[in-house]
């Protein structure tokens, strides 16, 4: 389904200091689409992911006149979509180590099987958007970290649209044969729709039993993230210090896990949650 060739004739640095008409006109085109499909939108900075206005994804509109004001103070500004309501997007990033963002797909499609043919975006860091739509009106919180180098954007979020440009002056781009011009958006997959509602927090803690049963029994394949990934969730929930996780995590892998993992999907899980944790104390402070 996925074609990795990020080559396009968009996908060079603009070098020039003038202002790019040519991204202009691109940028207009996709907002007349987007703003078709209830897709509300808002101004990001030049080249790059934050948003440009002062509520961030919360000045995301359907009104032109409003946008085109945005843009104006921002005329060379990238595109940002706010998910939830009608659409939501699985988040797939390349992971610290790995040469390419199809480890990322593999491992997700190997734990709930293919995703379903959708239009999904190429982006200028080497990962990859893909969008659904939300037949059953679902209300669904993002969850960021939800798997190593994966993140669900849901209500309260939002994604670099094409043809917004990357930092490194790639573009943001659809698939050829899976663009939103010509694809329709497929429902969310049930897995994804429930683990988004899934509440971590009313989760049951792991027994103390429980705990004891894995450093002693180990952990083979198929368990081996998933338990990582519960080792590094609770340390830093206990506030350990971010370099001391990274060490445990090291030395279990090598002593309880087999095969061991590579030191490199071992910090991939570490930076995952470490993001999320991150993420959730903010949050909070901002409730």
């Amino acid at each position: 389904m996925v074609n990795y060739d990020y080559k396009s004739e968009n996908s060079s640095s603009q070098h020039s200091s003038t202002i790019d008409k040519s991204f202009m006109r691109r940028r207009g085109s996709a907002i007349e689409f987007y703003l078709e499909l209830g897709l509300p939108l808002f101004a990001l900075r030049k080249k790059g992911k934050n948003p440009a206005t002062s509520h961030g994804f919360k000045d995301a509109t359907l009104d032109k006149k409003i946008l085109d004001k945005q843009f104006q103070r921002h005329p060379e500004g990238n595109l940002g979509g706010r998910t939830g309501g009608n659409i939501f997007v699985l988040d797939l990033d390349q992971r610290l180590g790995l040469p390419s963002v199809e480890y990322t797909l593999h491992d997700i499609e190997e734990e709930f099987g293919k995703l379903p043919d959708t239009p999904y975006v190429m982006t200028g860091g080497g990962g990859l958007h893909f969008f659904f739509s939300n037949p059953d009106n679902l209300v669904l919180p993002g969850k960021p970290g939800f798997r190593p180098g994966v993140d669900f954007k849901g209500d309260g979020g939002y994604v670099v649209l094409p043809p917004s440009i990357h930092p490194s002056g790639k573009s943001y781009e659809w698939d050829a044969s899976f663009h939103i011009r010509d694809v329709p958006l497929a429902p969310i997959p049930r897995w994804l729709a429930q683990l988004a509602q899934k509440d971590r927090e009313s989760a049951p803690a792991t027994s103390n039993t429980e705990w004891k049963q894995l450093l002693q029994s180990g952990v083979g394949n198929g368990c081996r993230n998933v338990s990582l990934t519960k080792i590094a969730g609770h340390l830093f929930r206990r506030s350990v210090d971010d370099s001391l996780i990274a060490e445990i995590l090291a030395s279990l892998n090598k002593t309880i896990v087999s095969p061991p993992l590579c030191r490199s999907e071992v910090m991939s899980i570490f930076k995952s949650i470490q993001r999320k944790e991150i993420q959730r104390k903010l949050i909070g402070r901002n409730k």
